[in-house]
Parts: C-alpha cells; structure tokens; sequence
C-alpha cells in the first residue's frame, strides 16, 4: 500500500471507529462454542464487510461501499452493516455514510494480521466477508486467534487461478487451512460460481451475487452520415485489462477506418508503456487517455461501442455500465464474467482470446451496427438486473440464508 498517513493523528469523521496503535489488549483463549443464527433470538445480524489493503478506491471498494450503503439503508432493521477499511478513502470518509465504518492500520498484508486481531477483540460480528483468498487467510487468522465466533465468508471477486499463481504459498495455506473453516463462498458472476463449486469449495455452498451497477441516464445520440467507430474502454492501466491488445486490435481498426477514435479512461501501472505503444503504432491522434474519471458517463454517452480486452475478469462491471447507456459491447471471452454479461447478439459480442484478428474483427463489426431504439431498451433492461437495491436483495438473503442454514462456529 503507497501513500503516507498517520492514524494517530488523522480526523475521524463522525460515525466513523479507528483501531489504533495503543489499541494493545487481546482477548484469552476461550472454549470453542456454537450460537444459533442472530435472528433467532431477536436482534440485527452484525455483517462485516471488509476491503482490500489497497489505496485506490476501484472495482471492489466501489463494489463494497454500494453494497453496504444499500443494505444499511433499506435493510438495517435486519442487518447491522459494517466496513473495515486499512486506508482513509475520501469517497467514503468525507461524506456521510449509513453504514458504520473501521479504520485501521496497515501498509501491507503481512503487517495486516495484528491489527486485525487487536480489531476482532474488540468488535463481535456474526459474519465477516472478505474479498479474495488472499485477504481472507489473514482474517481467517485473527478470526481465529481471537476466538470469534463469526461465520468467514470468502467473496470471490476476480479470478483465483491467477490468485493462485500470483501466490501460491498463500493460497495453499487458504485451501489447506482457510477453507474448512469458511462458511461459504460467494461470487460475483455465474461462470465464476460454477469453478469455485467445482475447483475450490470444500463442502461449503456457492453463493451467486452479481455486483452493483450505476445507473446513467439515457444519452441522446445522432447518427453520423459515414462511419466513425467512436470506441471507448474502461478499466485499470494494467496487464490484466489487456490494453495493449486493445491498441494493436484498434490500429488494424484504424487502417480500415481512418475517422475511427479511441478513448482509453483508467490510470495505473502500464500507462506509460501504453501510451508509448500508442506512438509506436501511429496512433497518438485518434487514441486520448483520459487518467481516472471518477465519473466516465460522459464519455460513455458519446461513443459508439465499448470495448474490454481483459485477459481475466471476475465480473467486468464496466460492461453493465456501458449497457445501462444502451452501447453494444466487445468484449473477450476471458474468465469470468463477460459471457455471462453479453449474453445474446443484441447486447454484443464475444470475441476469441488470443486471437489476434478476433477483436479487430468484432469491433468495427458491432460499432456500425444501426442504434435502434429498441436495442438500446433492452441493455437498459438487461443492465437494471444489476442496479444496488436488487444485488442488495441478493445479499441480504445470502446472509440470512448463511447465517440460518449454518450454527455460528469459530472461524
């Protein structure tokens, strides 16, 4: 985790909770012991939703903070919702906010455990969701340590092959000593529930719960007299979004069509290299980096066709937002999520991984499909499957249902 701050000494926000350095007391070892399901006996199931040790607020904080704000807001006579943050972020902290947030310490998941511990000693919850396999070993452990009682719930946001690549160590100690003691699993797309059902659950159920989208409204668009191809993508600088072959799939794009123009919104590690990609293609003039846009509708609004070249995905949020615009989507056939999402030709298409002439192919293909007004009605309503009050639904009767159909155990 990059950037500096002092927990000491930084202002908390009313409603907000910080565990800090002087917060040294640890509970003893207690008898392990069994509690029924929360509702039961007559008061609020306290969730915890955790985020990642990460200072960028993106893909899954956004995801979080939409979750938590909509459960607390339509369903806190059933669900006390909390959030344990390891950063500050402003989007969260210097706004009002429904749910009861958490501030602690941490630099780096190493660092992470005894402040978790020092937390879980201090706070009872009944269940506990933690994104990734990663994160949720080091939880599973204070949990443990501890001696909570609370349900651990892995919530699978990405892909965990390429988590088990990135750190096979860990996740050998996730499956080998984590995951007995989860409670269950939940995922954020179908394709990604089906491989935790047959690749990663130990017994415990698969959750399927989608993610929430913001809703835009409807933009007013005019048809060109010639083709233009107006693309934009989405998404973090980095290897897994696949810009890179988004860029050499555009310039075979451009060579066919010379108006054709691409709008790459994001930052991150690899911005440098791809806009020097950019030049080396020839592509300086018809490619604009935006950097981040807390709100990229604008730009959504404006183009023909949105574009994903992922190489993984868990979910790939921003294709439902582009469809709550009405814009036909490319996207490739990576794991998980978008084959879940472009479901049918008239959401868009699908193209072929490592295919180099797959993604060239589709792009122009979908941008010249003719706008019909119908079309564009029908991603509107694909896209309101996924807006926060119907995923909210989805997890709050996957908690209930967790926490009816399993005893509390110490994780």
């Amino acid at each position: 985790m990059s950037g500096n701050w002092n927990p000491a000494t930084w202002a908390i926000p009313s409603g907000v909770s910080r565990t800090g350095p002087s917060e040294r007391r640890f509970l003893p070892w207690r008898r392990k012991k069994s509690r029924a399901d929360a509702t039961l006996h007559g008061r609020r199931i306290r969730v915890l939703y955790v985020l990642p040790l990460t200072t960028a607020f993106a893909g899954i904080e956004h995801v979080v903070h939409a979750i938590a704000e909509e459960l607390a807001t339509t369903s806190g006579e059933r669900l006390d919702v909390h959030v344990l943050s390891s950063f500050p972020h402003p989007e969260i902290t210097e706004r009002p906010v429904r749910y009861t947030l958490h501030l602690i310490s941490a630099e780096r998941l190493r660092g992470l455990l005894v402040p978790l511990v020092r937390f879980f000693a201090h706070n009872r919850f009944d269940i506990v969701v933690v994104p990734q396999c990663e994160l949720s070993v080091v939880c599973g452990g204070a949990l443990r340590i501890t001696n909570r009682s609370a349900l651990l719930v892995t919530h699978l946001h990405g892909n965990p092959k390429i988590e088990e690549e990135n750190s096979p160590l860990v996740f050998q100690i996730y499956r080998r000593f984590v995951l007995p003691h989860v409670a269950a699993l939940l995922a954020v797309s179908p394709s990604l529930a089906a491989y935790a059902r047959q690749h990663l659950a130990d017994r415990q159920p698969v959750y399927f719960a989608p993610n929430p989208v913001r809703q835009f409204p409807i933009p007013t668009r005019s048809t060109p007299d010639s083709p233009i191809h107006r693309f934009v993508s989405v998404g973090r600088l980095s290897r897994q979004k696949g810009h890179d072959v988004l860029l050499r799939a555009f310039a075979k794009v451009h060579a066919a069509v010379p108006r054709a123009t691409l709008v790459i919104i994001g930052n991150g590690p690899e911005e440098e290299a791809l806009r020097q990609l950019s030049s080396t293609l020839g592509l300086d003039a018809h490619v604009t980096f935006t950097g981040y846009l807390a709100d990229p509708s604008p730009y959504l609004q404006s183009s023909d066709c949105f574009v994903l070249a992922s190489r993984w995905e868990g979910f790939a949020l921003v294709l439902v937002e582009a469809m709550s615009l009405g814009l036909p989507l490319v996207a490739t056939d990576c794991e998980f999520g978008p084959s879940d999402i472009i479901s049918d030709d008239r959401i868009g298409r699908v193209a072929r991984r490592e295919d180099p002439d797959a993604l060239p192919a589709a792009m122009p293909a979908q941008a010249a499909t003719p706008l019909r007004a119908d079309d564009v009605a029908y991603r509107r309503e694909k896209a309101r499957r996924f807006a926060s009050p119907n995923v909210a639904g989805d997890h709050l009767r996957t908690i209930t249902q967790i926490c009816a159909e399993r005893t509390m155990i110490v994780s």
